[in-house]
């Protein structure tokens, strides 16, 4: 028989790409999403169930019925590191980040106790504290967000669960990690939209790219290789964190250009950036991925560049198909 799996957020980038390839695996994959959307033909043949994930009633009947070998909590709730964190938003991030992980184990525990657990855990669980902080799965947390804090509250507990009441649980710290499926207002999609729209639209007076720091260091991976690394990380011999990251920083002057080469433009003509005249670049962190490659036998497929051209030639296609 096939293996079943369980996704959390499997509209998103991550949990899209996932599906795919568990699905491309014989998998049989449930999403458990809050509304059900259309316009994801690949995810077709995923088994969609409308549910509450912070509810643990709900979470007891979804483990009870599905009886999943397999639970990847990759939903999230976050917003960009732009804008100032609310009190609302602050609670969206504690039910969805945190109690839903102690629903979803608690459930599994209970009614599917053979089941692996995978959370989605983020970089954001720590704070630079040097000029470039390396950072291992023994790396005490210190989270830089309030995000970062519900984060680093799940793995703690997964952890907790894991050594006294028997889960199979595991956290995967995450770097960030893109695809043409990113959301349109992080970063690495602006910059590449950005470009696709100022090739198609060079002769309109279109208004220039905005942009704080080019100097802005950044730990980026191809969400393709992250999601085979979560896969891997679930057939592990014991459960055990990783740090799924490409050990190597580029700056945010690297993604912009090599997003204008791709469609040969001088990127000087279409971005400013507010934060050029800085001395000194900030502190960043960089994941050790060590761990992952020795046990897991993970490499990374897409390098950096590989993996803006595509986001580039993505986002010409769609501003083609626009005009």
């Amino acid at each position: 028989m096939s293996k079943c799996a369980i996704i959390t957020g499997v509209y998103g980038q991550d949990g899209s790409l996932l599906a795919e390839h568990l699905l491309g695996l014989g998998y049989r994959v449930v999403g458990l999403v809050t509304e059900r959307k259309l316009g994801f033909g690949a995810l077709e043949p995923v088994e969609i169930i409308e549910t509450d994930i912070s509810n643990p009633a709900a979470m007891r009947s979804v483990f009870a019925s599905v009886r999943p070998d397999e639970c990847y909590h990759l939903a999230a709730y976050h917003h960009s590191s732009e804008q100032q964190t609310s009190i609302e938003e602050c609670w969206k991030m504690l039910r969805v980040n945190f109690i839903a992980t102690q629903a979803m184990i608690d459930a599994l525990i209970e009614n599917a106790p053979e089941c692996r657990f995978l959370f989605a855990g983020s970089s954001q669980m720590f704070t630079a504290r040097e000029d470039v902080t390396v950072i291992d799965e023994s790396t005490p947390f210190s989270p830089s967000t309030y995000y970062g804090i519900t984060k680093a509250a799940s793995a703690q507990l997964i952890e907790l669960y894991r050594r006294e009441r028997g889960l199979w649980g595991l956290t995967t710290i995450l770097f960030n990690h893109e695809s043409s499926r990113r959301s349109a207002h992080f970063l690495s999609r602006k910059v590449t939209s950005s470009a696709a729209a100022f090739k198609v639209h060079t002769a309109s007076a279109k208004p220039k790219l905005e942009l704080r720091d080019l100097s802005a260091r950044t730990d980026w991976s191809a969400a393709s290789d992250v999601v085979r690394a979560m896969h891997g990380a679930l057939h592990s011999q014991s459960p055990r964190d990783y740090v799924l990251a490409s050990g190597t920083v580029h700056t945010v002057g690297d993604l912009v250009n090599e997003a204008f080469a791709t469609v040969d433009l001088d990127w000087r003509e279409f971005v400013v950036a507010s934060g050029s005249d800085k001395k000194n670049s900030q502190p960043c962190l960089l994941g050790d991925p060590r761990r992952a490659k020795s046990e897991l036998g993970w490499r990374a497929e897409k390098s950096f560049s590989e993996l803006i051209r595509e986001m580039v030639h993505y986002d010409l296609t769609a501003e083609v198909t626009k005009t």
